[in-house]
């Protein structure tokens, strides 16, 4: 297995579990949701991860911004609306930073590979 993958399964379960984290804990889901929920995510990270790369980064960036958002405003709102306000927040700091950080990964991929 080359490093390429190896790196891209440590960073698929790094992006996976805030968000697993998240539902299991302050939301309180089920174990089947959290095994459903962790399914389609590993299915769809693993399909982004194959066909385009730098969407996967993306898609990581996202979803630990939604995580880390939401778990900072969690001390001042209730869960859905700390959920919903870090899903907004991290949309826009994607959305906005989203040429900066195309060219920084094309730098970074360039050099070392």
């Amino acid at each position: 297995m080359r490093w390429k993958w190896k790196l891209g399964f440590l960073l698929l379960v790094a992006m996976e579990s805030p968000i697993l984290a998240w539902g299991g804990i302050v939301l309180r889901l089920p174990a089947e949701a959290l095994g459903y929920l962790a399914a389609i995510l590993t299915a769809l990270l693993m399909g982004i991860l194959v066909l385009r790369p730098t969407l996967f980064a993306l898609a990581g960036l996202w979803l630990v911004g939604i995580a880390g958002s939401g778990l900072y405003f969690l001390r001042y709102l209730p869960p859905a609306l700390a959920l919903g306000l870090g899903s907004v927040l991290s949309t826009l700091a994607c959305s906005v930073g989203l040429p900066l950080y195309r060219r920084a990964l094309g730098l970074v991929f360039r050099r070392h590979v």
